[in-house]
């Protein structure tokens, strides 16, 4: 049997708008059945804010497991990344990730005073993907 090797990139936010407070939830992302996923990153972007944040100042990212296929999400807990965003601006982040669960929805909360700019905020996720 022959080993493949891919490289893939998924976008489960994609040019969403978050007001402030209110946390963007992705559709269930399923990574397959039989596949080793490895150097996985996260990319974070925010091209601008209504106006300058205030108040926490962050935009948190969290991977939240889903146990089966239609599952609920396990927020509390979960895989959690933040930054902070204090001025109105477009921000660029990344993150290494330790593991993916197969399943699991990205949640992105906008913890600021201010909405985002329409459109603003995406987040992608890469990884290789190994399967035999």
């Amino acid at each position: 049997m022959a080993q493949a090797i891919n490289r893939v990139l998924i976008k489960p936010c994609d040019a969403q708008t978050i007001n402030s407070t209110a946390t963007y939830t992705s559709a269930q992302q399923d990574l397959g059945d039989d596949r080793d996923i490895v150097d996985i990153w996260m990319y974070a972007e925010v091209t601008g804010y209504a106006t300058t944040p205030a108040g926490n100042k962050k935009l948190t990212v969290q991977i939240a497991p889903v146990h089966t296929t239609g599952g609920d999400a396990f927020a509390d807990g979960a895989a959690t990344y933040l930054f902070t965003v204090a001025a109105d601006q477009a921000y660029r982040f990344a993150w290494p990730v330790a593991s993916l669960p197969r399943f699991f929805k990205l949640l992105v909360k906008n913890d600021t005073d201010q909405n985002t700019d329409a459109n603003a905020v995406s987040v992608w996720i890469e990884y290789t993907e190994e399967t035999v």
